[in-house]
């Protein structure tokens, strides 16, 4: 995969080398508690990046070329027959807040957009503001929300809400608050 480089990051394709600094961001409290997976170990880690490293994008910062996060997009089982991805993302939590997970979708939606893809969706947790407010900042469009939709780590059960942006939107700026 291409190397994409943003005003303050680089979006690179993973290294093996990488699961240890993402590790403990992947396992935070602060991330797992916003996505339905559980803690990996350094080893499982490494194996994830390796099998899906055409659809993951390590957030690495310029300045000190620290990682911060990661995002993946991959097949949207939820539309058939139409090019379309779902994206997903994690960041560390003392870089929340601070637009680089905006300047790495921005850079994300432009390249697959420009890939041909027709519709990109992202989906959160109803309690996931922070992602909606993402999702709605990018110029997505909330479709709606899938009650008693997924089961955390914990057997928690959540709402899961549905957001999508259209090529057309994205070329338009119907929906593009960016």
């Amino acid at each position: 995969m291409k190397q994409i480089e943003t005003e303050r990051l680089i979006l690179r394709a993973p290294t093996p080398e990488d699961a240890v600094p993402l590790l403990p961001i992947r396992n935070s409290d602060f991330v797992l508690q916003f996505n339905p997976t559980t803690p990996k170990n350094q080893e499982q880690l490494q194996e994830e990046l390796m099998e899906e490293q055409d659809r993951t994008l390590i957030l690495e910062k310029k300045e000190d070329g620290k990682v911060i996060g990661a995002c993946f997009f991959g097949g949207d089982a939820l539309r058939y027959q139409v090019y379309s991805q779902t994206l997903s993302y994690y960041l560390a939590q003392k870089e929340a807040r601070k637009g680089y997970m905006t300047e790495a979708m921005q850079a994300l939606i432009e390249m697959l957009f420009a890939q041909g893809v027709q519709v990109l969706s992202l989906r959160c947790y109803a309690e996931n503001i922070a992602s909606a407010k993402l999702a709605e900042k990018l110029g997505f469009v909330k479709e709606g929300c899938i009650r008693h939709a997924v089961s955390d780590r914990n057997g928690v059960i959540h709402d899961d809400c549905i957001y999508s942006l259209t090529r057309e939107e994205y070329l338009t700026g119907g929906n593009n608050n960016v």
